[in-house]
């Protein structure tokens, strides 16, 4: 079994501990959720998003919930084809 060297370990958690402490930050968070008006990226996202909830919540309100999963996928493809 190789044991890592102690200045490898002190470095490896300080790295670990910088990596939890941004990941919980209040300025990373907001960073992460701000939505810009011309963002195609979250427009994509939030259709697709949309697109899938709507199929899924179809699917359980009708009782099809053995191909809601099925749909959902089929709404995720048409959201990403290539238009003809």
């Amino acid at each position: 079994m190789i044991v890592p060297s102690p200045d490898r370990l002190r470095t490896r958690l300080r790295v670990s501990r910088g990596a939890l402490a941004h990941s919980v930050s209040a300025a990373a968070w907001r960073g992460a959720l701000e939505v810009r008006r011309a963002d195609p990226t979250t427009a994509v996202a939030l259709r697709v998003g949309l697109a899938v909830l709507i199929v899924l919540v179809a699917g359980g309100l009708s009782g099809q919930t053995e191909v809601a999963g099925f749909a959902a996928l089929a709404s995720i493809f048409l959201e990403f084809r290539v238009p003809a």
